[in-house]
């Protein structure tokens, strides 16, 4: 997806790349925020 990104930069096309940007972004708050539930789930089963 980066590479996605930086050829949507090189090409002048910024809206994409912010577009695309926003999209990692969500995506890596999703799995922090999943990543963060399963450790508090196995916290609480030991």
């Amino acid at each position: 997806m980066t590479v996605s990104i930086l050829s949507a930069v090189d090409f002048g096309k910024l809206g994409v790349a912010a577009a695309y940007c926003v999209i990692l972004f969500v995506i890596i708050f999703l799995a922090f925020f999943v990543l963060n539930l399963l450790l508090k789930q196995n916290e609480r089963s030991m």
